[in-house]
């Protein structure tokens, strides 16, 4: 057993060539570093095409002779050398393979002839164009026979339009079965009509001598890749059922995932502690974990993943990644953080990164706000996170939201007075609740007056520009009506009268003193 490996290994290593005269072969040579065996089969062709062509040449004037080794000459031309390494080739003995050869060379010479005569042209054409006509009428069959099927197909398709279909699966449904038989027709009829297309192709040829040899070597280049290709397929059959296995777990998985957190988007399932607006972006994160966990088990069983150039893919996709995606997953977790910490919900107006808005749309890269200009802002989550949250919804509605505005008033006008002007200001403004009733605090005692602020409440935080504008339009009209300034005085030295308010001046308009309590 040694020893006939040993042999194999040996024609495997020579260099040979075959001899092939109109795609046929004739026999084998061999070959020398200084002479190649390709180029001493070419130019043993090339002399039995010449006297081929020569019709004055008659195929039994062929010979051998004993030329310090055997060789088949024709008159003074020498056809071919036979060498000892030929016959080695062939474990025959010189001899015997000489007259092998001479055998098939008059054979070839004699076909030459044959097939290049008017006789044998016309019957070639005939052939061909009997072919073609074959072809065309099996095309023309096929392309009908299909689109009945297609046709009877889609019938039944409407027919069946009006059924409702279900199914948790989507691929398995009756509508997307149905499509994928439409398709599965379509690729069928077209590699019908492609094969048909070939065979003729591949016979028209053959029936002529120039092109036989192409038209016998054109079925092998078709069928050698596709060879190669299921004989992959065969060896890969385990693997491709673990994955066919793997992707049909998964796929399930993640419909029976969907269906659990549509259920508590919905409020039909509830789970304490858990916001129905976690719902779908914990599915889509599960999501992704799901996919990727499939992804890492079935990368070993993925046919060519072990080669060095899916490795190199790998790589290459991995420091793509890796490169460009820093910020992108900087604000991934930041669009999750703000969504389980519940700082804003869509229709929320807030103040992002000293954007005030409205949330059109919170996604995971990004936050889209619209303001009262009505722009369109896109704010990078990892700036929310870096910045302060201002949420002027999440309690407006159930508490109200307190609006407020500052005055400063001089030291000569009573603080009973300033405080009562406010609160009418604040009651003549639409819109702003009277319960909880409007409140005036005294924030600071300056230099030259008194700070006061404004604050009243409201339950509609997208109102909050124009009550702003209204309760400051009353505050002038109230300060105007009782004659007195919102100015703070500023002098260059003190006058003459003390800035004081005397006490018959305290409850001046529109204040009014406190009921006496009855219980002192």
């Amino acid at each position: 057993a040694a020893t006939g490996d040993a042999h194999v290994l040996a024609e495997e290593q020579v260099d040979s060539a075959t001899v092939t005269i109109d795609g046929e072969p004739l026999f084998r040579v061999i070959g020398v570093s200084s002479y190649p065996a390709a180029r001493r089969a070419a130019r043993v062709v090339e002399r039995i095409e010449t006297l081929a062509n020569d019709r004055q040449f008659d195929p039994a004037s062929l010979k051998i002779v004993d030329m310090n080794g055997l060789a088949i000459v024709a008159g003074d031309t020498i056809v071919m050398r036979v060498l000892e390494a030929d016959a080695t080739l062939e474990r025959v003995s010189r001899t015997t393979l000489v007259n092998a050869n001479l055998t098939r060379i008059r054979q070839a010479v004699t076909d030459y002839r044959a097939l290049r005569t008017r006789e044998a042209l016309l019957s070639a054409v005939g052939r061909a164009l009997a072919a073609a006509a074959a072809a065309a009428a099996l095309i023309a069959l096929a392309r009908w026979l299909f689109k009945a099927a297609q046709t009877r197909l889609q019938h039944t398709h409407e027919r069946n339009a009006a059924t409702p279909v279900g199914g948790a699966i989507p691929a398995l449904r009756r509508d997307a079965l149905q499509a994928a038989t439409q398709r599965a027709l379509g690729v069928a009829k077209i590699i019908i009509v492609i094969t048909l297309a070939l065979a003729w192709v591949q016979y028209a040829l053959g029936q002529f001598p120039a092109t036989r040899g192409f038209a016998r070597g054109m079925l092998a280049q078709i069928i050698s890749p596709l060879t190669t290709i299921w004989r992959g397929l065969v060896g890969a059959v385990p693997d491709l059922t673990f994955l066919a296995v793997l992707y049909v777990v998964t796929r399930f998985g993640l419909v029976l995932m969907q269906q659990y957190f549509a259920a508590l988007e919905r409020g039909t399932l509830r789970v304490a502690g858990f916001d129905r607006d976690w719902a779908q972006p914990t599915y889509k994160l599960l999501r992704v974990v799901a996919v990727i966990f499939a992804l890492v088990v079935a990368y070993p069983y993925i046919p060519g993943s072990s080669t060095p150039a899916f490795k190199g893919v790998s790589v290459f996709v991995g420091v793509l990644f890796s490169l460009g995606s820093s910020s992108a997953i900087a604000n991934l977790i930041a669009g999750y953080t703000l969504i389980y910490r519940r700082a804003f919900k869509i229709g929320d107006l807030v103040k992002l990164t000293g954007c005030m808005g409205m949330v059109t749309a919170v996604r995971l890269q990004a936050t889209h706000v619209r303001t009262i200009k009505n722009e369109e802002i896109t704010i990078p989550n990892s700036a929310i996170m870096a910045g302060q949250v201002t949420n002027f919804s999440a309690l407006a509605r159930s508490e109200g939201l307190v609006l407020h505005t500052k005055v400063r008033i001089g030291y000569g006008v009573p603080w009973r007075q300033v405080e009562a002007m406010l609160l009418e200001a604040a009651r003549r403004t639409p819109g702003l609740l009277s319960e909880p009733p409007p409140s005036v605090q005294q924030l600071a005692l300056g230099e030259f007056g008194v700070t006061y602020e404004l604050n009243a409440y409201c339950n509609d935080p997208f109102s909050m520009v124009g009550l702003y504008s209204g309760m400051h339009r009353n505050v002038l009209d109230v300060f105007n009506e009782y004659d007195v300034e919102i100015t703070t005085p500023s002098y260059s030295e003190d006058p003459h009268e003390r800035k004081v308010v005397p006490q018959e001046r305290w409850y001046s308009a529109p204040a009014r003193p406190a009921a006496p309590d009855p219980t002192t």
